[in-house]
């Protein structure tokens, strides 16, 4: 008799929340490139909820997100950690 063994792939954690880590804070922009129009400056401290994430062709990470104020933007990955649940 064989016994099969199922192992499972890991599963990719989704972010929900995240906080904004850099000291001069992150540019919230209206689309996922830095040529794109800023809509505000998201200061050091600030908690986010993440809608999604895209990968540019230059291989950097972009996050959508949303404020307390529900201003919607999207902002360069290495600007945020995640806060986990």
């Amino acid at each position: 008799t064989s016994t099969t063994t199922v192992t499972p792939s890991p599963t990719p954690t989704r972010v929900s929340a995240a906080i904004v880590i850099a000291p001069t804070g992150v540019n919230l922009r209206s689309t996922p490139l830095f040529t794109s129009p800023l809509l505000v400056t998201l200061t050091q401290g600030v908690t986010l909820t993440v809608l999604n994430t895209v990968t540019d062709a230059k291989g950097l990470e972009w996050w959508q997100v949303e404020d307390h104020n529900g201003e919607r933007g999207w902002v360069i990955r290495e600007s945020l950690a995640p806060i986990k649940p």
